[in-house]
């Protein structure tokens, strides 16, 4: 694709550009390996134009992804370049687990609507899967996402499965947010 702020493909990420006016960004979670993304038959299937995305290193989202940005901010940057290089009016993030973190860190800031599933809004929880899974050594630059979630402008859905995230979601509760707790 010409003039395309970044690559289509890459181990961390694939673009998949469709005529539509929107886009969908899917963040897959935890110890997902190059070259693989939990969301991709989702992406395929879908008319909109995708963005799926692996955050290599278990970071949480919270630092920069290989060939999309050095760090958090550059990251939602090239994706704010590849909704203006598509022309996508409406904006989607989709994740489960650590990738519904990250749904919630870079969708907030693009004004997308957010939809995660089972994730964790703060880094610190006893027992939770940030404590046991992040990269050692790595402290993350937003370890409470609530304060985000508060001022997110569009709708944010979000389904916690266990009880760990259920208790950060319910936490995060805000005027833009709904959570379920029924378990599929």
């Amino acid at each position: 694709m010409p003039d395309s702020p970044t690559p289509l493909d890459h181990p961390r990420f694939r673009v998949f550009p469709r005529k539509s006016e929107k886009l969908a960004i899917f963040f897959s979670g935890s110890n997902t390996a190059d070259h693989s993304f939990e969301w991709l038959d989702t992406a395929l299937r879908i008319d909109a134009s995708a963005i799926v995305v692996s955050n290599g290193p278990n970071q949480w989202y919270q630092a920069g992804i290989d060939g999309l940005g050095g760090d958090r901010t550059e990251v939602t940057r090239s994706f704010r370049q590849w909704a203006k290089h598509l022309d996508a009016q409406s904006l989607y993030t989709v994740g489960a687990a650590m990738g519904g973190t990250g749904a919630f860190l870079h969708g907030v800031p693009l004004g997308a609507r957010v939809l995660a599933f089972s994730c964790e809004t703060q880094m610190d929880l006893v027992g939770g899967n940030v404590q046991r899974l992040m990269e050692k050594g790595f402290t993350p630059p937003v370890p409470d996402l609530r304060p985000m979630v508060e001022k997110a402008r569009a709708p944010i859905s979000s389904t916690p499965v266990k009880a760990i995230p259920l208790i950060s979601i319910r936490r995060s509760i805000s005027p833009t947010c709904r959570t379920s707790s029924r378990t599929p």
